[in-house]
């Protein structure tokens, strides 16, 4: 039987702290449009990964037992499990989006004027997004809404919608960022295997590696050689 993402859950409150948070990306994300503001690199990140790291910490507080509530851990299984994931869902995105465009969308870029902002890329993108964006929607969101889903009880059911419910909330947050509908598909397919990996171990680590993974691979493919 799957377990939950979280092993006690948030709850309501988690569930409430997640759905302001993501209120005000999304009405952050409309009024810059509005006003065509482009913020230039790490500050667009923070935009978004603010909200979500201040939802972690009121939704999953107080500090005592929030391990537990987040399934904040990750054990020597968790590499291979998550390798095998982040290399999975990669492999199913490029598929989505050869077969809805022609290309897997993993093109080399050129060279940046500046070493600094590839190593801030790299760091940001392969490190830092994966951890803030697991913490939020597998093991806060998933896991207050599989927590609210199976009242108390193991419930595969509960535990299958809550990983879709949070995969297409984290789809969707891609898509309002921006990404194109193929590729808002393969975040998708995404979502779904880090999700049903959180909830089948009830730890985030192995979700954590699979996002460094996933990330990882279009870096290095990507990577002005």
């Amino acid at each position: 039987m799957p377990r939950v993402t979280a092993a006690v859950g948030t709850g309501w409150r988690g569930l409430v702290s997640a759905a302001v948070a993501l209120g005000l990306v999304v009405a952050i994300g409309l009024l810059m449009r509005s006003l065509s503001v482009v913020p230039p690199g790490l500050l667009g990140e923070l935009v978004v990964w603010l909200p979500m790291l201040g939802a972690v910490a009121v939704g999953a507080g107080p500090w005592a037992g929030i391990r537990d509530r987040l399934g904040l851990r990750a054990l020597p299984i968790d590499i291979l499990w998550g390798v095998a994931a982040g290399l999975l869902a990669r492999a199913a995105d490029a598929l989505i989006r050869f077969a809805t465009t022609g290309t897997t969308g993993l093109q080399q870029q050129p060279a940046p004027t500046l070493a600094g902002s590839v190593a801030l890329a790299l760091v940001v993108t392969v490190i830092v997004a994966p951890l803030i964006e697991e913490l939020f929607f597998r093991g806060l969101l998933q896991g207050a809404i599989v927590g609210l889903l199976r009242g108390g009880t193991a419930s595969t059911a509960a535990t299958s919608a809550g990983v879709l419910l949070a995969s297409i909330v984290f789809a969707l947050v891609h898509l309002l960022g921006g990404a194109a509908p193929p590729a808002v598909l393969g975040v998708l397919a995404f979502g779904l295997i880090s999700g049903s990996l959180a909830a089948a171990t009830g730890r985030i680590g192995g979700a954590v590696i699979a996002h460094v993974t996933f990330n990882g691979l279009a870096v290095a493919v990507a990577w002005p050689w």
